[in-house]
């Protein structure tokens, strides 16, 4: 019902691409990391990470004004856009532009946004599109190389558990600044790497095998992927 109401009235080509990857998928995904944020979720898990595809979907853009939430809102420990710059990562899905990896970086800084892209889905990524697409977006993008190295792997490796200690690019955790009892942070936004986040939680939830590394486990953040 709500497909038809909202997503319908054009031809057939129209009405699914509307619902689905031309806007409909990104508006949904946004919603929901959004409603995770105003359930309470990260402030009974505030070492829980988030990783949205198309850069933050239709949150991560709309971060100031999605930040409005807060205002007179009793049930949250931080503002709105603290989770969005504390529990959430992005990555392109598929959405190969350097306009919105600026956006992405500007408003979560460098630590939180990595590579990563739909597949077997080739088609709509403009010139990054085809053999060598995503070596290209990052070779090409106006950002500084250390940037580009946490983009291509290095935010991906560490976000993911990939890296062992004392590897290039490891860091232990360091806790954010507390609020005092019964108040609400103040001030503004910490943009803190997720190897900063703390207390790092015990690694038994989602576990994935390593490939190529035989008896290597890791826990996966959760993903939200329209």
């Amino acid at each position: 019902m709500v497909r038809e109401t909202i997503y319908s009235g054009f031809d057939d080509w129209t009405n699914l691409n509307l619902a689905t990857g031309g806007w409909g998928w990104h508006v949904d995904a946004g919603l929901a990391a959004l409603r995770l944020i105003l359930a309470g979720a990260f402030d009974r898990h505030p070492s829980l990470q988030i990783i949205l595809g198309r850069w933050g979907e239709m949150l991560v853009p709309f971060a100031d004004r999605a930040d409005l939430l807060s205002e007179g809102n009793v049930n949250l420990e931080r503002r709105v856009m603290e989770y969005i710059t504390g529990n959430l990562n992005v990555t392109p899905g598929g959405v190969l532009s350097h306009r919105m990896l600026r956006l992405a970086i500007d408003v979560l800084g460098p630590d939180r946004v990595m590579f990563g892209d739909d597949d077997p889905y080739r088609g709509m990524k403009g010139r990054f599109g085809g053999d060598g697409g995503a070596r290209a977006l990052i070779e090409t993008a106006p950002i500084d190389r250390e940037h580009k190295e946490k983009l291509g792997h290095l935010n991906a490796e560490r976000l993911l558990g990939l890296l062992p200690p004392g590897a290039a690019g490891w860091r232990r955790s360091c806790p954010a600044p507390a609020a005092a009892a019964g108040s609400r942070a103040s001030g503004p936004a910490r943009r803190c790497p997720p190897s900063e986040t703390a207390p790092a939680p015990p690694r038994a939830s989602l576990r994935g095998r390593v490939r190529g590394s035989p008896g290597r486990t890791v826990a996966n953040p959760v993903a939200l992927n329209s």
